[in-house]
């Protein structure tokens, strides 16, 4: 069953990817692993590396590439989604 052009629109505003509110999660991953290496850095210069700090920065640095992994492979059902959706409209 092939689909027209106004099928495939309506499929993709179901689909809908707030591709804004993912690139601000991963700026809020970014800033607070950017401020756990400064706070480590500054403390370093004093001589006392925090152990808690190291770890709550491996713990954000674990749930960034968790998030990665998971909004990649949200865009790559998507992307094939898509070029299924495409597919049936051309008709093969």
């Amino acid at each position: 069953m092939a689909m027209d052009a106004a099928q495939l629109q309506t499929q993709l505003q179901q689909q809908d990817l707030d591709i804004a509110a993912l690139q601000r999660q991963m700026t809020e991953y970014q800033q607070k692993i950017q401020e756990l290496v400064a706070e480590i850095e500054a403390a370093e210069k004093d001589g006392h590396v925090s152990i808690d700090k190291m770890m709550q920065l491996q713990m954000q640095m674990s749930l960034m590439s968790q998030y990665v992994e998971a909004v990649s492979s949200a865009l790559q059902a998507m992307h094939q989604a898509m070029m299924s959706m495409a597919r049936a409209i051309k008709g093969q």
